[in-house]
């Protein structure tokens, strides 16, 4: 019998234990046919390893893999008919199966058998379960089929006279030559190769990211939806960002310079102007005040700046308050819209959720009762600072 055999232990209890589990697997059968195969084709036959990746894939996904078909008459079939299935059992590979014969020696019999039981979608093309063919004088009726899939239990038996239930889910995607022949002569077209590969992704996508959509088109629309609502929440957020960004840009420009310049520019020009306009400091002969007059007109014009210190206080004071309150203003309106636009969606959400939920009969005001928001405290504030 063949036999691979190869070690660099160092130790006795390492000779069938190798380190990091790194274990010879050939892909061919135990014999030495099988073992002609690894020579001619090592890299493609033979793996170095804990576990071939496709092995791994096979256990986790055992309801997604074939493991044999069987063939078999039943009612007492006596071949009346023509010999056809007697007891025949077909082993498939985990990985690709390549029918080769010449034509009529059943290789559409067999993938369109294996086509009924996982109820494909694309029954109306198959070309050996047929009325024409083995439809034909209702010979079907005399043969049954036994798909077993890697799962334990996990079997499908059918009649071969008997119809695809269009209403379950198919368990595996084909493709008849007739059927693809179709597919390729309709690429001008388009439409239809378009919606095959279409129902191609969408068939491979996560359960959890369908959503429950029946197609590819539905699902697409959902999506966009979801994408619309959040290209607007950010479009909410850079108009925030862009009104932040035009008042320090504005501060820039040669414009607000050239004011900020003439404003200190007057305001020089008024410091100048009351330092003109200083009183004298009265002069004292013999240590009597000259006039009670003067006197009397240094106060008022200490009083008067005074005062003007003090309006010059409050202007500025009114002019930040004032800069406070219009930013305030802008971004209450900001605020006022993104909770506008939050519940647009939720609103939309909502009924896109009812829509699903009708068919279980359940009241969509019960597990989702319609959000309520109060602007009007917002609004309030708006106002007062306007």
């Amino acid at each position: 019998m063949p036999c691979f055999h190869g070690s660099d232990a160092h130790w006795n209890d390492k000779i069938f234990e190798p380190d990091d589990k790194k274990y010879c697997w050939i892909k061919a059968s135990p014999t030495f046919e099988g073992l002609k195969l690894a020579l001619y084709e090592p890299k493609s036959r033979v793996y170095i390893g804990e576990e071939p990746s496709v092995i791994k894939k096979v256990k986790e996904n055992k309801n997604k893999y074939i493991d044999k078909l069987e063939l078999y008459s039943i009612n007492n079939y006596d071949n009346s008919k023509g010999i056809w299935f007697d007891n025949q059992t077909i082993e498939l590979n985990k990985e690709l199966v390549t029918i080769v014969g010449n034509k009529g020696m059943g290789k559409s019999a067999i993938t369109d058998i294996i086509g009924l039981c996982c109820d494909t979608s694309t029954y109306n093309n198959f070309s050996f379960l047929t009325n024409k063919k083995f439809l034909k004088d209702n010979i079907a009726s005399n043969f049954e089929a036994k798909l077993f899939f890697e799962a334990p239990n996990d079997v499908i038996v059918k009649r071969l006279n008997e119809k695809v239930n269009s209403n379950l889910e198919e368990r595996v995607k084909y493709l008849p030559q007739s059927y693809f022949e179709k597919l390729c002569s309709s690429i001008d077209s388009n439409k239809e190769f378009q919606e095959e590969l279409e129902n191609v992704v969408f068939s491979h996508l996560d359960p959890l990211i369908r959503n429950n959509k029946l197609n590819f088109q539905s699902f697409i629309e959902e999506e966009k939806k979801i994408i619309s609502n959040e290209v607007k929440r950010y479009i909410l957020e850079l108009e925030e960002v862009n009104f932040k960004l035009v008042k320090l840009q504005e501060k820039e420009t040669k414009k607000y310079l050239e004011n900020l310049n003439s404003q200190i520019l007057l305001k020089s020009k008024e410091i100048i102007s009351h330092w003109g306009n200083k009183p004298i400091k009265p002069e004292f002969e013999n240590g009597i005040d000259i006039t009670q007059e003067e006197n009397i007109k240094h106060q008022q014009l200490e009083i008067i700046k005074n005062n003007l210190n003090a309006y010059t206080r409050e202007l500025n004071q009114k002019n930040e308050k004032f800069s406070i309150l219009n930013n305030q203003l802008a971004e209450l309106n900001l605020i006022k819209q993104s909770i506008e636009l939050e519940f647009n969606r939720i609103i939309e959400f909502r009924n896109s959720l009812n829509n699903k939920i009708n068919n279980f009969n359940i009241d969509i005001n019960i597990i989702f009762p319609l959000p309520i928001i109060q602007t009007q405290p917002i609004i309030q504030q708006i106002s007062s600072i306007e």
